[in-house]
């Protein structure tokens, strides 16, 4: 057994193929040291602090909407207390604030989006058949726009200060300065 062993490690093949592995660990280790490996470390390190308070504003955004079971009251007035506090554990509202948020952000790390208040059944299902025609609608629409925006931008890069590129170019800041005016 030794014997074949030590024939293998011997083999033009087995030594080709330390060779890549330690060429490649090599690699692996200057690009490691690199600056470019140092930053993209510190951009995801970065990501997390961004990321939280993301959440955190979204969390917050759910409450400046109102409490959920004053939406529901809104929608059936004659709801009777019993059901209302049953609606409160059901929900989760009935915990303090810190405790929803750490329970909201573990339920939305696992993909899991609580329940839809019409109907109580879960969101996802709700969202999930949803998802593929927005898809195909944003690629649809991001298609057309590159058809339509990179011919333009090439042909008034051609003429930069031409009547044409001024005209592109106020085209372009008209579109979206009105975006911003109709999508506040």
């Amino acid at each position: 057994m030794l014997s074949k062993l030590r024939a293998f490690t011997q083999s033009s093949m087995f030594q080709y193929v330390a060779k890549k592995l330690l060429y490649m660990i090599a690699k692996l280790r200057a690009f490691a040291q690199s600056s470019m490996f140092r930053y993209v470390v510190r951009r995801l390190l970065y990501m997390i602090p961004v990321v939280l308070g993301i959440s955190i504003i979204a969390f917050i955004t759910m409450y400046a909407a109102g409490d959920p079971i004053s939406l529901i009251k809104a929608g059936k007035p004659n709801i009777d207390q019993a059901t209302i506090e049953s609606l409160k554990v059901y929900y989760g509202l009935d915990k303090p604030i810190p405790i929803q948020y750490l329970s909201w952000l573990a339920n939305i790390v696992q993909l899991d989006f609580g329940k839809s208040l019409y109907g109580g059944g879960p969101v996802n299902g709700i969202i999930i058949p949803k998802i593929w025609p927005t898809i195909e609608l944003q690629i649809v629409s991001l298609l057309i726009a590159f058809a339509i925006s990179i011919p333009i931008a090439v042909y008034s890069a051609k003429k930069p200060y031409s009547k044409q590129d001024i005209a592109v170019t106020s085209f372009s800041l008209f579109g979206v300065f009105i975006s911003s005016i109709f999508n506040p």
